[in-house]
C-alpha cells in the first residue's frame, strides 16, 4: 500500500512519461452536468454522454485532419445495453456528421474494450483523473499540469482547441 505522498509521486512520474512520449496528444471534455441538464436538448437518457462523445470525436478529427493522418477510437466498455447504443450512436456520426464536421480520418465507430485488458485505457483514464481532478468542485491542477502541454491545439497561436468546456 502507497502513502498519499508515493501515490503523488508515482502519479507524477507517470503522467511525466505521457508527457515525454513524442507521439502521445490529449483531447478531453469537460461538461459541467448541472448547467447541462438545463438545456432543452438534453432529453434522452445518454444526452450528455452522446455530447462529450461527439465533442471528443470532432476535436480528434480536427487533430487527424491537421496532421494528415487517419485514426481509430477505443474506448471503455460499459454495460452490453449501453455499449449497443453507443456502438449505433458513433456509427451514425461516422455516416452523418455533425453541424460542425464530417469525419473522413476516424477509420471505424469505436472499438470497446475492457479497461483491465487494455494498458491504453489504464493510461487514457488516469489522463482523464487529471483533468477531473482539474476542473473539479474543488480544482487540483497539480497532476494536469504535467500532461498540459499534450493537449492538441495550435502551436502557433497557443490555443488549445484539444479541451473543451461545454456548456
Amino acid at each position: 500500500m502507497l502513502t498519499d505522498t508515493e501515490r503523488i509521486r508515482f502519479a507524477k512520474e507517470f503522467l511525466e512519461i505521457v508527457r515525454g512520449t513524442g507521439t502521445a496528444r490529449v483531447i478531453g471534455i469537460v461538461i459541467d452536468k448541472v448547467a447541462a441538464y438545463t438545456r432543452t436538448e438534453m432529453t434522452e437518457e445518454d444526452a450528455v454522454y452522446q455530447m462529450a462523445v461527439t465533442l471528443a470525436m470532432e476535436r480528434y478529427q480536427y487533430y487527424l485532419r491537421a496532421s494528415s493522418d487517419h485514426g481509430i477510437i477505443v474506448q471503455d466498455e460499459r454495460r452490453p445495453h449501453q455499449d449497443r447504443r453507443l456502438r449505433a450512436f458513433y456509427r451514425s456520426l461516422l455516416i452523418g456528421g455533425t453541424r460542425w464536421t464530417r469525419f473522413p480520418n476516424i477509420l471505424e465507430g469505436v472499438f470497446l474494450s475492457p479497461s483491465d485488458y487494455s494498458t491504453g485505457l489504464q493510461i487514457a483514464d488516469f489522463v482523464v483523473g487529471s483533468m477531473y481532478a482539474a476542473y473539479s468542485d474543488k480544482p487540483d491542477i497539480k497532476f494536469f499540469n504535467v500532461i498540459r502541454g499534450k493537449v492538441t491545439g495550435d502551436r502557433r497561436s497557443g490555443k488549445r482547441h484539444g479541451l473543451k468546456r461545454w456548456p
